[in-house]
């Protein structure tokens, strides 16, 4: 299917700035849908062009149209940018949540950092509610809201927050659709783009599709990173036209990563690359010469408080080591604030010094010897914005204005690059992909230092918990699926067929035979994103002795992707005095599987020396055919 199946609401300002724009939203078909607006405006947004600006706390907008009314199966959601740091706010939704008829809501908590969807009324209520990812000002996020066959899921970009069943009947709610304040709780003060409702349960694949559509560059989860993907223009973007400057921050390897590593003082090499996406030439104006300032930049490049390192920061800040920081100081020149509180963002002013004129669909590209991230906030995911001045389309006056925001990982490289766990399987590496059978893994995550002469020279792994403000240690199962529409034969299994995995974990002390009943670890899964992971995090901060285990099991697994190997990937991230790394595991699938001294064919439990499910169906061949045999 493509994005446009199913569209039964969809913003599309008309014009190309707020003074000549009109809100408008155009329905299924095409056809435009009627709008009750009470004070929201166009606004030129930072990062989408033209957005709805709602400028106070009782601005709201209501959409009404008979295709939005009595859905089964919908997807819901879009951009949304906070301007405070407020309380509870409905962000889209019908009905009212404190009367008991509000059919589907959408909510966050800036303040708490918490997204909420709910449904309720005649309708029994669901709710999801995180808490974990962080909501701040001024930067967008793509929330959308997926009722299919009585499941709801929220998505944050593109990981999943929650889910809940048992949703029956449809919201056959035939008051209009509200956007911003519901009359109750506060109001939504911010901006929203590109707001969509679909009269059916969108993928994880199309939901990541509809992200990149708008022109925005996203990774999958931070643990994950990702082969960093060329600069080429995606698909049904009207931000790419008139924002045509996109830009890349990528390291050696190609991933949009950012390092924490005390050992190398100059940090990591890091490559900042900008791409004309346009048809057109870009003129550079460097009419007030070319030493960079605040006010004399091309590419403002802005970095979260804390992100970078006090070190990184002072080489950037010192105009006589510029050699120490850009590979190219001929062609480019750098300025960075001292200034900067925090509270402030920091921000790298870059001006270009080389030939003032870029070529349509061209790179220019600046590589920086080293950038280290700051080890206070641990491995985590952070935004990076880009921002332009005193560039204009050549033969032209108007300047390109605008902001690229970017997701990029932090990684911990301090400490000792292996780390001495054993991690492997503790009996099969084999799933049945035959009748659909459910099989189980079980994993075992092993301090295995050698135990020391004394007590006091005993080895161990420390594990932390997390904090206010810190990320602790944790662990991340994850492995390849196949979405809906791909072919992946190499993947464990379809992304349908996996939806009742379960992953649990459960502690064992060195010589205790029995893994310890009590909660020591807390499982979050993230099941239906692009990559689905479970997220294995300590409750209170412990300590691996050599032999102590963490016991991981995996239930529920189905397949019928075809016979071969695959993988399962165990990241680690925030081990005290190591790096952050991964191991990967081979898992084999076969209709034949081994259980210690039992064969089975078709099932996952055999009971004998081989045990053959009376469903399997099995082709012999011989060559010659016995009808041949003289």
């Amino acid at each position: 299917m493509s994005l446009t199946d199913g569209l039964i609401l969809h913003f599309v300002p008309e014009g190309t700035s707020p003074t000549n724009g009109k809100i408008a939203f155009k329905g299924e078909g095409g056809g435009t849908i009627e709008v009750n607006n009470q004070n929201v405006n166009l606004v030129q947004a930072s990062l989408f062009g033209l957005s709805l600006n709602f400028s106070g706390p009782t601005s709201y907008l209501e959409l009404n149209h008979p295709a939005m009314h009595g859905l089964e199966d919908f997807t819901l959601g879009g951009w949304f940018k906070f301007n405070t740091q407020s309380a509870w706010v409905r962000l889209i939704g019908k009905g009212r949540y404190g009367a008991g008829d509000e059919s589907i809501g959408l909510w966050a908590n800036p303040s708490t950092n918490a997204w909420w969807i709910s449904q309720q009324g005649t309708i029994p209520e669901g709710r999801i509610n995180r808490t974990a990812k962080e909501i701040v000002p001024d930067a967008w996020y793509h929330i959308t809201a997926v009722r299919q066959q009585g499941t709801l899921t929220l998505y944050y970009n593109t990981e999943v927050l929650g889910t809940v069943n048992g949703i029956n009947g449809a919201p056959n709610d035939p008051r209009p659709l509200r956007l911003g304040y519901s009359e109750e709780h506060g109001g939504f003060t911010g901006e929203m783009a590109h707001i969509r409702m679909y009269n059916r349960a969108l993928t994880a694949n199309e939901i990541y599709q509809m992200i990149i559509a708008t022109g925005v560059a996203t990774l999958a989860p931070a643990v994950t990173t990702g082969s960093f993907v060329p600069l080429n223009d995606l698909p049904g973007s009207a931000f790419k036209r008139s924002h045509p400057v996109d830009f890349a921050l990528f390291d050696q390897n190609n991933h949009y990563a950012l390092y924490i590593d005390d050992s190398n003082a100059l940090g990591q090499p890091m490559t900042f690359e900008v791409h004309n996406s346009s048809d057109r030439a870009i003129q550079f104006h460097n009419e007030e010469g070319k030493t960079a300032s605040a006010t004399n930049y091309h590419f403002e490049l802005q970095f979260r408080p804390g992100v970078l390192s006090a070190n990184t920061l002072n080489r950037l800040r010192d105009p006589q080591r510029k050699s120490e920081v850009m590979a190219d100081s001929t062609n480019w020149d750098i300025f960075v604030s001292t200034e900067s509180g925090p509270a402030e963002h920091v921000s790298l002013y870059l001006l270009h010094k080389g030939e003032p004129t870029w070529q349509p669909n061209t790179r220019r590209s600046l590589r920086f010897v080293g950038i280290n991230a700051d080890a206070a906030g641990g491995a985590a995911g952070t935004q990076v914005s880009l921002l332009t001045n005193k560039l204009t389309f050549v033969e032209s006056n108007a300047s390109l204005s605008g902001r690229r925001t970017h997701h990029m990982s932090i990684i911990n490289h301090r400490g000792e690059k292996s780390i001495p766990l054993h991690v492997g399987f503790n009996g099969s590496n084999q799933v049945l992909n035959a009748n659909g059978a459910e099989s189980s893994l079980s994993l075992q995550i092993v301090n295995n230092l050698r135990l020391a002469q004394t007590h006091a020279d005993i080895p161990t792994i420390s594990l932390t918990a997390a904090k206010a403000g810190q990320k602790g240690t944790h662990f991340i199962i994850e492995f390849d699926v196949q979405q809906e529409g791909e072919d992946k034969p190499w993947a464990l299994g379809r992304a349908s067929e996996l939806r009742s995995l379960t992953i649990t974990a459960n502690f064992m002390r060195r010589g205790q035979g029995m893994p310890n009943p009590n909660a020591e670890f807390q499982v979050s899964p993230n099941t239906q994103s692009i990559s689905p992971q479970w997220t294995i995090t300590p409750v209170n901060d412990m300590v691996l002795h050599p032999g102590d285990t963490i016991h991981v099991q995996l239930k529920g697994i189905v397949t019928s992707l075809p016979t071969g190997p695959t993988h399962l990937y165990v990241h680690y991230h925030n081990v005290r005095a190591y790096q952050d790394g991964q191991f990967v595991l081979p898992v084999m699938k076969s209709p034949l599987l081994f259980a210690g001294s039992n064969v089975g064919i078709g099932t996952a439990t055999p009971t004998q020396r081989l045990d053959v499910a009376e469903r399997i169906s099995c082709l012999l061949y011989t060559s010659p055919s016995p009808r041949d045999r003289g």
